[in-house]
């Protein structure tokens, strides 16, 4: 590259458009997450490994390592949200509870009501059963 500069100046092109497409990206990324853009590249490091024809086959960015505290404004909602979360929780728990007593009510009553019908089957099974007994298939009560 010392040997032509013409060509250093077309690799660092190609370089220069690599790094402003990532840091368009990047910048997007960083911006979704509520960090300060600006903060965010000024510790930034490439390392840049390419192919014969000067294009990026890999790249390594590196940053500061800088994690940042959220603000007092961030904290707060992350803290209303987490109630808001706490609050539907307890609320879906107690409508899955209720539903579980109600369902267990119902089955209960169920349980009576086919239970009295068996005790008449019953009834109904022996009186045919007595009636087979004894020669006669009509049914007594």
């Amino acid at each position: 590259m010392d040997a032509d500069p013409s060509y250093a100046r077309q690799i660092m092109a190609k370089l220069q458009e690599w790094k402003e497409d990532y840091d368009r990206w990047d910048n997007t990324v960083a911006a979704g997450y509520g960090c300060n853009v600006a903060e965010h590249q000024a510790g930034k490091s490439y390392v840049f490994d390419l192919d014969e024809n000067g294009d990026v086959r890999n790249c390594t960015v590196t940053g500061s390592g800088k994690l940042t505290d959220p603000t007092e404004e961030e904290q707060r909602q992350f803290e209303a949200e987490q109630a808001k979360k706490r609050k539907r929780r307890v609320k879906y728990i107690r409508i899955l509870e209720e539903s579980a007593e109600k369902r267990k009510l119902q089955e209960r009553e169920n349980l009576r009501f086919y239970q009295s019908q068996f005790g008449k089957q019953d009834c109904f099974i022996s009186n045919f059963q007595r009636g087979q007994k004894y020669g006669n298939d009509k049914i007594t009560e």
